[in-house]
């Protein structure tokens, strides 16, 4: 092998495996050799170092620990570099030193703190109008000394931000002119365009061209800042979500409309309310005619897109973000390019990490590591093993083009809200890279051709909105389920009427749990189903004890068909559903599987003992790249 300190992300997958002269799978489970569950520092986390700002104390801030004090805080994200629009100098804040565990208020040698001065002025005047006084700083505040504590602090990033009450991230370009901010101030108080009931985006009417082309310029140079270039940053921003204010100097004198100028000399925005209004902005600027050919306006959609705007397609089809995120990460600057292991982990709340020394003494490829990480926590890929009748081959794509292509589009998810969220938590339990395939755990359904369940023929109340949303939030309560379960034992599905009559009783007493959760979910869509007099698809496990009950498509009903279904509960202070794959399935010899879509449907089953599941690789990935090359030579 080659050595792997290089950064080959943007090369194709099949170069990468020609230099390496081997095959993707042959690399991909060497490097799996390397994973290991993520070690999260939550007692680092529980009990943070962080500075305190007491304005008695001048320039002096205390370290304190937030377990011994429970205060708020505020998590700083910054750039390490100054800007040209910064002034440089530091020296101005120190750090009190301890003596005997108290703070002396006139300390003989106080320890310069190594942050730009501008930076923390602009950090106190955020906390005294937010009424905080403690703030956590990565230079400051994580073990520099130490490479392991070091790495444990890294990994565990998204615990700060979980954590922080506020985050706080410090754009240095400026805004110049009252007029400039009042234009800013219209854009994210959606006066300038929006996104209509069918989907495209579109100016409001009475904006003007030039007024466009000014909101662009202003954007330029806001996109353009230094801020949103860094790899951490975006981690730090993503992990930080509604919770992160983004603060903009103004020039002095600068008029700041309200509610924007709260904080003294700063245009204050929430992040996330930042990155909605200028999506729909510059998605309106593609729709229009005067402005869709600048490529500008693409590449500042790359940098600030609000994924739950640009992921949606039409007729409610979604894609998971995973794709997105290795690419955006993959655009921006880090020192170290093998630190895209752990922010990209952090991000996506992988569980399985890979070891980036190890790797990177080894001389592994980033690019196959990256895939490897995304394989091994569980990540859904769709006909991978149909390449061929894709736009090209899979492996002239790098790795960022390949898992745009692989991640699939969700139709008739069960949820209404945080589609992206829930998208987030559909991932494969247990994998493990094979030989022959993403090996997992799961249970296999089978849908004989005739188990159909008619439900318009069900005899049903007529319900009132009112009524319908009840029902809907709380389908235990409702009289179609009863009917469904009469049906079902109606026609010798005494099993599964017994399983679904036992939720429905146990759920109008028990207390909620995850699995609970979950089930509630399915029973909404059965209550739609039933509702909408769609054909319901019974289900069983052969050889084995279980029952279950799916909403197929009209097309689906005449042919006999395979689901794959997991569950896991969630992980400690996280959603309450847990992770839950259910998928329709192509299913070959010796239980080689291809997920073709998302399913709905409920299940029950007698032993949580689940299935070896293997979803299969391309012939051409478990090939030697010379034997590659003879094979296409033959042809």
């Amino acid at each position: 092998m080659t050595r792997g300190m290089q950064d080959d992300r943007r090369k194709p997958l099949e170069t990468i495996s020609h230099l390496h002269r081997l095959s993707l799978v042959s690399e991909l489970r060497i490097i799996q050799k390397h994973a290991l569950p993520v070690e999260k520092a939550h007692e680092w986390a529980e009990n943070l170092l962080c500075l305190r700002y007491d304005p008695s104390l001048g320039p002096h801030f205390r370290r304190i620990y937030n377990r011994s004090t429970s205060r708020k805080f505020l998590a700083v994200s910054w750039t390490r570099e100054p800007s040209v629009w910064e002034d440089p100098k530091w020296g101005k804040y120190s750090i009190l030193p301890t003596r005997g565990g108290r703070y002396s208020k006139q300390p003989a040698q106080p320890e310069a703190l190594h942050v730009r001065d501008c930076v923390l002025d602009r950090v106190i005047n955020y906390m005294t109008v937010h009424k905080l006084d403690t703030f956590w700083i990565d230079k400051a505040c994580i073990d520099q000394r130490h490479p392991k504590n070091k790495a444990k602090a890294i990994n565990s990033m998204d615990l700060v931000y979980q954590k922080a009450d506020k985050s706080v991230g410090l754009l240095s370009r400026r805004i110049y002119s009252s007029n400039g901010a009042l234009m800013l101030a219209d854009l994210l108080d959606g006066c300038l365009a929006l996104k209509d009931d069918l989907g495209q985006f579109h100016f409001r009417p009475g904006v003007c061209h030039s007024t466009i082309h000014k909101v662009l310029r202003i954007l330029r140079d806001l996109i353009g800042d230094k801020w949103w270039k860094r790899a951490w940053i975006y981690q730090e921003e993503y992990l930080s979500s509604k919770y992160m204010d983004l603060l903009i100097p103004v020039e002095f004198g600068v008029q700041v409309p309200l509610p924007y100028g709260g904080v003294p000399g700063e245009f204050c925005v929430q992040a996330t309310r930042f990155r909605e209004q200028v999506t729909i902005f510059l998605l309106a600027c593609t729709f229009d005619d005067r402005t869709r050919r600048n490529a500008l306006i693409a590449r500042m959609l790359a940098v600030v897109e609000r994924y739950n705007i640009t992921l949606e397609g039409f007729s409610g089809v979604w894609k998971p973000m995973s794709a997105r995120i290795f690419a955006d990460i993959a655009h921006r600057e880090v020192k170290d390019a093998w630190d895209t292991l752990a922010i990209t982990a952090n991000v996506c709340a992988y569980d399985i990490r890979l070891n980036a020394e190890a790797l990177r003494l080894k001389g592994c490829s980033l690019s196959m590591s990256l895939l490897a990480q995304f394989f091994l926590n569980g990540e859904i890929s769709f006909n991978i093993r149909a390449h061929k009748r894709m736009r090209h081959n899979l492996l002239d794509c790098n790795i960022s083009e390949f898992l745009e292509e692989v991640l699939p589009e969700f139709q008739d998810l069960p949820i209404v809200a945080q589609k992206l969220t829930f998208l987030k938590h559909c991932r494969l339990p247990s994998t493990r890279i094979l030989p022959q395939g993403l090996g997992t755990k799961g249970f296999i359904w089978f849908l004989p051709k005739h188990a159909n369940i008619d439900t318009g023929e069900l005899v049903l109340p007529k319900l009132y909105p009112a009524r319908r949303e009840h029902l809907e939030n709380n389908p235990w309560d409702s009289l179609e389920l009863e009917r469904l379960v009469e049906e079902l034992e109606r026609r010798d599905q005494a099993l599964l009427g017994a399983e679904l009559r036992r939720y429905l009783e146990k759920r109008k007493t028990a207390r909620a749990s995850p699995a609970l959760a979950f089930m509630d979910i399915m029973a909404r869509k059965l209550f739609q189903a039933i509702r909408s007099g769609l054909t319901l698809r019974c289900g069983c496990l052969p050889g084995r004890l279980g029952s279950g009950i799916f909403i197929p498509r009209r097309w689906e009903l005449d042919q006999p068909m395979h689901v794959l279904t997991t569950w896991q509960p969630p992980k400690r202070g996280t959603d309450e559903v847990g992770n839950a794959v259910s998928l329709k399935v192509g299913v070959c010899a010796n239980r080689v599987v291809d997920p073709e879509r998302w399913i709905n449907g409920m299940v029950f089953f007698s032993s949580n003992d689940a299935d070896d599941v293997i979803l299969g690789w391309p012939r051409s990935w478990m090939r030697q790249p010379a034997q590659a090359n003879r094979k296409r030579r033959i042809h």
